[in-house]
């Protein structure tokens, strides 16, 4: 799978950008804001078929105008907070579009959903996802498949070279379990 768009607004058809939700809970209502990433089937029986992964969006600006993380690292160790996680692992391990090496200017509108899905499309990270009831429940990136080198004008993309073992890993061979099913 390939992320290939995001949320965007005019029903589909304007800017990438991220939405707020309002959740009902016993202790009162929460506010969250997020962005789905659209994956589509690469190849196979699904080839063109597009599903969303929803991601929370946890950005902010800093003091020099620079967008950074809007959680504490206290937030971030709290056994609870895998959405916390699962954002940190989304931008700065999959997709590799965060980074202290590759800043990001805040917007004044303060969306950068465009920005990330420029870097998202120009890195081309292919994904094998897992899915229950409808959702996708892990994801994780498919080395397997090489992109062509991404061309980005005037930002240099961090590289760094993956030494790939010959263990085999939780994922290898898996295509179909009682509890879901992996799609390439």
């Amino acid at each position: 799978m390939l992320v290939v768009d995001s949320t965007r607004t005019d029903g589909g058809k304007g800017e990438p950008t991220f939405y707020t939700k309002t959740y009902k809970y016993d202790k009162g209502d929460t506010e969250v804001s997020q962005v789905n990433w659209m994956l589509e089937f690469q190849e196979g029986d699904y080839k063109g078929v597009i599903v969303p992964y929803n991601v929370h969006y946890r950005f902010t600006s800093d003091a020099e105008g620079n967008t950074i993380w809007n959680f504490s690292q206290y937030q971030y160790e709290y056994k609870n907070a895998t959405r916390i996680r699962q954002v940190v692992e989304f931008y700065a391990e999959q997709m590799e579009v965060v980074s202290p090496d590759w800043p990001m200017k805040w917007p004044d509108d303060g969306n950068v959903v465009p920005e990330l899905l420029a870097r998202i499309l120009q890195k081309k990270r292919y994904v094998r996802t897992f899915g229950k009831d409808g959702w996708i429940s892990d994801m994780e990136v498919d080395s397997t498949i090489k992109a062509p080198a991404p061309v980005v004008d005037n930002a240099p993309i961090p590289t760094e070279e993956k030494v790939k073992t010959e263990e085999p890993t939780p994922f290898d061979a898996v295509e179909e379990t009682a509890d879901g099913d992996w799609f390439d």
